[in-house]
């Protein structure tokens, strides 16, 4: 049966019921057919529906279909630039209710994705919330289960510049009762921990390989002072190993961390049995050298008090004065035994002696051998003395002794030189081969892997290396799944917007100025992420 007017024409069939409007350009339908296929509806304009029925679905879509396929599918044909929405949804009761959009999925909850043929800035997800006095999330995320769980996943790469996360602003993490914060509280770029005094910068058993940094800082109030050790026996048991450096070029010595005194290592964990590296600690380390250093002052001015009173009983036994600066008071001496020949004669004296007067007259005594003798001194100078007989004849001999007083000048001794008391010849290292230090980053690689050995860990340490291999497992299997996938789906729209890249035309006056906005604010960003 066939009914129709000026406005609309409904063809009534057994399977096919159908509406247009006078010229059939809009047209709607009941199980249509069209390409070979049966659709149960089809629509060529408009469909607005409306509903003020609370307790149900205004439209519910449901059906059963398979990958590439879509229970719902909104395709926006627009040619020309626009930034139009493919879908757009609203719900807002009141302030603080409301989803905007709800979706559940067995391997996707959400899935954006963007296949840019230009070089704008593109977004495959982007959240954002404006206003209000509250709590503003613009992105959050959540994952919880048995097994391996990430509340944020994100890779970059294939770029000049690659970052897989990339926040202008303050960052916090939660890891703890205590959270690691990024942020700006120093006056410069600062991680730290929520509550002073908490966290590690790695472990002993996963730990940094090198750590640079202009200066450092400690918290002085841990240095430990070790006086009562012997600090300065505990530095000489250190125990090195010889070895060849082949970038300093000369050999060294590599501390055996087993001699390493224990106050200056991690022995605290070492004595809870929770680590299996042995550590220094620079602040104990500085702390034993202090010590080391405090003992040697107090060792060396005792010493050097021993010495002076030492000195003192030799000076006053040997009768030099150190009191004159930079001269000593010495006595010296010389005697000897000679034969009278005639009534008079001229005695020199030794010439380390007379070298040592100088320009000094020593005081001279003569004594004779005979008791019936009588002598006397009538001339001396500094190369010797003459004595004569006042009574007797030759034939006779006589003792004689000559002392005097000279001053020594100190920077004419080898005393000037006792002051470099530290000064010695480098260490001489025995003939040999030594092992050369393997500085490549293979070598480091080969530490690392033995420090990971499963053999010398502990039960904690065990699972938790055990638990990184399944992870790192789990994350190369989810990328490769990821990858492919999305390059399907690239392969898939490609095709689909082949036929819309030949009818792109060129955008209009407001759209370029809004292209060239977004291509400021692009390279705003850039600019940004280079200068960090």
């Amino acid at each position: 049966m066939v009914i129709q007017d000026y406005t609309r024409l409904i063809l009534i069939l057994p399977v096919f019921i159908v509406g247009v409007n006078n010229d059939q350009s809009y047209f709607g339908g009941l199980s249509y057919r069209k390409n070979s296929l049966w659709y149960a509806g089809w629509f060529d304009g408009e469909v607005d529906i409306t509903s003020n029925e609370s307790t149900r679905n205004t439209l519910n879509v449901s059906g059963s279909v398979a990958n590439p396929q879509a229970i719902a599918r909104f395709t926006n044909n627009y040619a020309t630039a626009s930034d139009a929405y493919g879908v757009y949804s609203y719900s807002r009761p009141v302030d603080y209710y409301g989803y905007g959009g709800y979706f559940e999925g067995g391997w996707y909850g959400i899935k954006g994705v963007v296949n840019p043929t230009g070089s704008n800035t593109y977004h495959g997800v982007q959240g954002n919330v404006s206003g209000g006095s509250g709590w503003n999330y613009g992105l959050e995320g959540y994952a919880w289960g048995s097994g391996t769980n990430y509340g944020l996943y994100a890779s970059a790469s294939g770029g000049t510049t690659n970052w897989a996360g990339y926040f202008n602003g303050n960052v916090a993490f939660d890891v703890g009762t205590y959270d690691v914060i990024v942020d700006y509280s120093a006056g410069e770029p600062t991680v730290r921990p929520s509550l002073g005094n908490w966290g590690y910068v790695g472990t002993s058993g996963n730990y940094w390989y090198k750590m640079y940094a202009n200066t450092y800082y400690g918290n002085n109030t841990t240095i430990q002072l070790f006086d009562t050790y012997d600090d300065i026996a505990l530095l000489n048991a250190i125990e090195g190993d010889t070895v060849w450096d082949p970038i300093l070029k000369h050999h060294i010595m590599i501390i055996k961390p087993e001699t390493m005194p224990r106050c200056v290592t991690n022995y605290r964990e070492i004595a809870s049995g929770e680590t299996k590296n042995e550590f220094i600690d620079l602040q104990n380390m500085d702390g034993l050298l202090i010590g080391a250093f405090r003992q040697l002052y107090r060792e060396t001015k005792t010493h050097d008090k021993r010495l002076e009173a030492r000195m003192d009983i030799i000076a006053q036994a040997s009768g030099i004065n150190f009191n004159n600066n930079n001269k000593v008071t010495i006595k010296i001496s010389d005697f000897g035994n000679s034969k009278m020949e005639g009534n008079e004669m001229w005695v020199p004296f030794s010439e380390d002696f007379a070298s040592k007067l100088g320009k000094s007259i020593p005081s001279v005594t003569v004594t004779p051998n005979c008791p019936s003798i009588v002598l006397c001194i009538t001339e001396k100078n500094n190369k010797g003395f003459k004595v004569v007989g006042v009574s007797g004849n030759g034939g006779f001999s006589f003792d004689w002794i000559a002392m005097a007083k000279v001053n020594v000048n100190l920077f004419n001794s080898d005393i000037d030189h006792i002051d470099n008391v530290f000064y010695r010849k480098s260490f001489e290292v025995p003939l040999g081969n030594y092992e050369v230090i393997d500085h490549s980053i293979e070598k480091q690689n080969e530490i690392n892997q033995k420090n990971n050995d499963p053999t010398e860990m502990t039960n904690s340490e065990k699972e938790a290396f055990e638990k990184q291999k399944e992870q790192n497992a789990e994350q190369a299997r989810k990328k490769m799944l990821e990858e492919s996938n999305a390059n399907y789906q690239k392969y898939l729209e490609e095709k689909k917007n082949v036929k819309k890249s030949d009818e792109h035309q060129n955008s209009s006056m407001q759209n370029e100025d809004k292209s060239n906005e977004k291509k400021e604010i692009r390279e705003e960003i850039e600019e940004k992420i280079e200068n960090k």
